[in-house]
């Protein structure tokens, strides 16, 4: 017997946390999970750009410069599916071997950390 109920809990806490994450990880949530600001965060250009999105296969990561870098490829539960490093201006992320569906790419850089949604279909 499975309570349908309780597994739908966890699947939204899950959803949840995933999103919490995604604004700490963005600066928007403070350690102790409050707001920093009111105002929507502002738009700066970044040396980072990950594309395409959505994606069949490959997975581009170009940084203006060629800085060190770590790339993690994460489940939509925060499991790390991959980890590389790269000093490379242009790093491919090979997710042919991956089911369809989204995943979170996550580049640090020093102690700057860049996470974008990628949808593989």
């Amino acid at each position: 017997y499975v309570n349908m109920g309780a597994q739908a809990g966890v699947t939204n806490m899950l959803e949840r946390a995933d999103s919490i994450r995604s604004y700490y990880n963005q600066g928007m949530l403070s350690a102790c999970g409050f707001p920093v600001s009111v105002q929507n965060p502002v738009d700066t250009k970044s040396d980072l750009v990950i594309y395409p999105n959505p994606t069949n296969n490959v997975i581009n990561i170009r940084q203006e410069k060629a800085n060190s870098i770590t790339i993690q490829v994460l489940d939509i539960t925060g499991k790390v599916l991959v980890t590389k490093s790269s000093t490379n201006q242009l790093t491919r992320i090979d997710l042919s071997g991956f089911v369809n569906g989204i995943y979170l790419i996550e580049v640090t850089s020093g102690t700057n950390t860049t996470v974008q949604k990628i949808i593989k279909n």
